[in-house]
């Protein structure tokens, strides 16, 4: 796990490309410059036989959830699993994943229904992360407006409305399953993430739609409402 140690103001951004004024920590920038973002993110694949990734225990619900990531253009099939804990039915699970299409989807679940009254499914059917390039993806939701956001670079992309009973976020956070990056804890990690995760941050806080700019660029360890944050660079 790597923290980048720039500041906010240390950045400029234009399109795909990044300009670093001031060099802290980082594997690959090493002095000021302009650079691709494919250079600053390598990610981390995985594959139905890797090893899973367990990530520590979460003391509350996330409101918040984002990750850079990259899938193959037009990605034929379901994408799969960003961050999870899905096992079977009917266990408790959060997933944030992508389906078919590319589109994004967060899912909190006391357990799995087929009418849906048991979980809380945010999906975005008008977005496709599907590009070819990194991007970075948020969804956040405001339980007490019904409503949830999908960011795609720092850029709001849809807005849903849906009813959000907090009752089952809060029973989603009852299994005793640890999450996993990049899959979940089905046989042979069948829904492992089939592109690359660099990294992936999750809030107990609904943010802005300023702050989800900035989290684009940069999140600091010490930000409010953080409550698990992930950095892979190999």
């Amino acid at each position: 796990a790597t923290r980048l140690a720039w500041d906010l103001n240390e950045f400029t951004t234009s399109g795909t490309t990044i300009s670093v004024k001031n060099i802290g920590v980082h594997p690959v920038v090493n002095s000021p410059g302009t650079y691709k973002v494919s250079e600053l993110y390598r990610g981390m694949s995985f594959s139905s036989s890797s090893a899973k990734y367990p990530a520590l225990p979460l003391k509350s619900a996330p409101v918040t959830v984002e990750a850079w990531i990259m899938l193959e253009k037009g990605y034929n099939g379901r994408p799969g699993i960003i961050w999870g804990n899905y096992q079977s039915e009917p266990n408790p699970y959060i997933s944030f994943e992508v389906i078919e299409g590319g589109i994004p989807k967060l899912e909190l679940a006391k357990s799995w229904s087929d009418t849906g009254d048991t979980m809380v499914s945010l999906q975005f059917d008008n977005v496709n992360v599907a590009t070819g390039e990194w991007l970075h993806l948020a969804i956040t939701y405001d339980a007490s407006k019904g409503e949830a956001y999908c960011y795609v670079n720092g850029v709001s992309v849809q807005t849903i409305t849906k009813s959000i009973d907090t009752s089952i976020l809060q029973a989603a956070m009852s299994s005793n399953n640890p999450m996993v990056l990049g899959g979940d804890h089905r046989a042979g990690n069948a829904q492992y993430f089939k592109g690359k995760i660099y990294n992936v941050h999750l809030f107990s806080t609904d943010r802005s739609a300023s702050q989800i700019k900035k989290d684009n660029v940069l999140v600091c360890l010490d930000t409010a409402g953080l409550i698990y944050s992930e950095y892979n660079t190999s």
